[in-house]
């Protein structure tokens, strides 16, 4: 038996020996060259600029960062995309080709028929913010030649911080947000919020590799038909250290995208606003910064309606007077992000109104407004809500810096819609009138607590863009075909709330491939 049992183990270690000689053969003829030390160290370099460009939070750096990819890349290319000629160029660089796998699964969609929709027309886009910019992407993807301006010098600032719904997650991840923004991008399962300037930065970097332009601290101030082309004149104002600017671009279409009332659209087509009006409401803003302390990463992120959460908020009103109607806490890297609705007569009560006997559209007024009571009434609530802050002092406070900007009130007892959400200039002389399409809060002012602003706002640029694309196909035909049809997505869009989204937006299939807002109307709508 003992030697049945060896000579077994010997064959068997034989052919386990055998094998293993062949199977480091296998991976010796599989594996790789060693890349020459100059081919890997180019790729160091192309890792590193790429992580420059994921990390930058500045305009300026963002665009220096993508600048020195597309020179490593060789530079531009007609007819290609940026992340087209990088995606062949810059090798060693996963990340940046987990970006460019991405962006190509969204470019080669049968919906954008390989960029042909729109090809050899140039669209403007009035306004950078998280809309405008949306919307710059659809049309590029449409094949567009896009130009986007903006009338900030540094666009990207804004702290606050936007509600999204699983719709806008969803459309974000899919652009490249896990990879740009954060890996952690919609891991809470409570809530899913990005910072606006967070958001703005996030699809500002995402243009660049569509071959969207960009202009910074430049006003569009009007339109003029010029020879046969309309022309979108561009301004910027002087300093004491430069000199005034002015020249014109060439447009084919615009989409106005430039905020609260919607400037540019009633002053070129005569878009007019309706205001919408509800009972009193009055919101608090208040940023505090984040100390990344273990007790700060703690704290649980929640949105609250009184009508919800009766006990909780009468404690809140017995802790610090504070009668609030809804209270909403974000946590941001930075920043901790509180909005609430206090009534009136509790702000009245706290001493916040210098003088409360002004009417509602003037006692908002910052010169109306004690600022130190403001920031102890902000503060008390935060406390409440678990987070330790100092309540009576700001000025000793380590986040006074930033409440000193960012603790305001505002009123959205009224918001304004358009009437009508897309219009045409009229050219008298040649007849190729100039079609002008309204998206975000240009078209319609969301009604916040539901974290509509964007959601809406970016269904509103996929409308417009659908529009476009109608229009396009026949400027002299079809031009009421895209009319009708943006009006009946508006109105589906002016009932979309939390409450009704089941029965007006179509139910997504998950892996399917296929964009979370497709550009047809009739996919992403239930009743269209």
């Amino acid at each position: 038996g003992r030697v049945g049992f060896a000579g077994g183990v010997a064959a068997m270690r034989q052919v386990y020996a055998v094998k293993g000689a062949q199977n480091a053969g296998w991976r010796s003829m599989s594996a790789p060259p060693e890349q020459p030390k100059q081919a890997a160290g180019a790729a160091a370099d192309a890792r590193a600029e790429f992580s420059a460009f994921c990390a930058a939070t500045q305009a300026k750096d963002t665009l220096a960062a993508f600048r020195a990819l597309q020179a490593r890349a060789g530079g531009e290319v007609t007819g290609k995309l940026p992340f087209q000629v990088m995606h062949a160029k810059l090798e060693g660089v996963w990340k940046a080709h987990q970006l460019f796998d991405l962006l190509k699964q969204r470019a080669s969609q049968p919906e954008y028929r390989h960029g042909g929709l729109l090809r050899g027309k140039s669209v403007l886009v009035v306004g950078a913010g998280p809309v405008g910019l949306r919307a710059a992407l659809e049309l590029a993807f449409c094949g567009a030649a896009v130009t986007v301006v903006e009338k900030r010098e540094e666009a990207f600032t804004r702290v606050n911080k936007l509600k999204l719904w699983s719709l806008a997650k969803d459309d974000l991840v899919l652009l490249g947000a896990k990879i740009l923004f954060s890996s952690a991008f919609g891991a809470d399962p409570d809530i899913c919020h990005i910072g606006i300037g967070q958001l703005q930065l996030m699809l500002f970097k995402v243009a660049l590799m569509l071959n969207v332009k960009i202009l910074f601290g430049y006003e569009a101030s009007g339109c003029q038909a010029e020879n046969s082309d309309w022309q979108c004149v561009m301004t910027k104002k002087g300093t004491s250290d430069t000199p005034a600017e002015s020249f014109a671009v060439k447009v084919d279409a615009v989409v106005a995208s430039d905020g609260h009332g919607g400037p540019f659209a009633k002053k070129v087509a005569g878009i007019a606003r309706v205001p919408h009006k509800s009972s009193a409401a009055i919101g608090l803003v208040a940023n505090f910064v984040n100390g990344k302390t273990t007790q700060e990463r703690n704290l649980r992120q929640c949105s609250w309606a009184r009508q919800f959460n009766e006990p909780l908020f009468n404690q809140l009103q017995q802790h610090c007077g504070a009668e609030l109607e809804n209270a909403v806490y974000y946590r941001g890297e930075d920043l901790h992000y509180f909005v609430s609705t206090p009534k009136r007569s509790c702000l009245e009560a706290c001493g916040i109104f210098k003088d409360s006997s002004l009417p509602a559209e003037e006692v908002l007024r910052s010169s109306n407004i004690n600022q130190d009571k403001l920031y102890s009434f902000a503060a008390n609530i935060a406390v409440f809500f678990g987070l330790s802050v100092d309540v009576d002092n700001p000025t000793t406070s380590a986040s006074s810096p930033i409440l000193a900007a960012h603790t305001a009130l505002f009123d959205f007892s009224t918001t304004n819609r358009c009437a009508e959400p897309m219009a045409f200039v009229p050219d008298l002389v040649r007849g190729k009138d100039l079609p002008v399409v309204l998206v975000g809060d240009a078209l319609m002012e969301p009604f916040w607590p539901e974290g509509l602003g964007i959601v809406r706002g970016f269904l509103s640029a996929v409308d417009a863009v659908n529009a476009l694309v109608t229009w396009n196909a026949d400027p002299a035909q079809a031009r009421e075909t895209a009319c009708s049809s943006l009006a009946r997505s508006y109105t589906l869009l002016k009932g979309l709330s939390e409450k009704t989204q089941f029965s007006i937006l179509a139910r997504r299939q998950p892996g399917s491939g296929a964009p979370p807002i497709p550009l047809d109307p009739e996919v992403r709508y239930v009743a269209f």
